[in-house]
């Protein structure tokens, strides 16, 4: 598809996320492991294969700058499930590194690391 069909099918599509976000993800799911629809401060929509879908909150923090969010999301997640972390645990790893980032005048707290997103998540490591 050309990327330009694409942009013109994003707002669609970001309504459809907003109304219905399991609706409009749901067929994508198959053939892959998890589908994550980010609804920016309405949370996220995880979606695996023969579950239900998970519904991850967004932390309520003061938004400073939101540039960046999805990407510090997907951050979060990656980190945790290349530490092995189940599901659940990655993606509220990723809401919490994206609350950072949004709370944060730069791209990412500037004190982001592994003790941080920890201490954040109230775990030990």
């Amino acid at each position: 598809a050309c990327g330009g069909c694409a942009a013109a099918r994003r707002p669609v599509l970001s309504w459809l996320a907003r109304e219905d976000p399991a609706g409009v993800t749901a067929p994508l799911v198959q053939g892959r492991e998890i589908v994550v629809g980010t609804h920016g401060r309405r949370g996220a929509t995880a979606l695996l294969p023969g579950h239900d879908p998970l519904f991850v909150p967004a932390l309520e923090v003061e938004a400073i700058d939101p540039n960046g969010a999805g990407d510090a999301f997907c951050a979060g997640v990656t980190f945790g499930r290349s530490r092995g972390w189940g599901w659940p645990r990655a993606l509220a790893a990723g809401a919490v590194v994206a609350a950072g980032c949004v709370a944060s005048p730069h791209l990412a707290d500037p004190a982001l690391s592994p003790t941080w997103l920890h201490h954040r998540l109230g775990t030990d490591g």
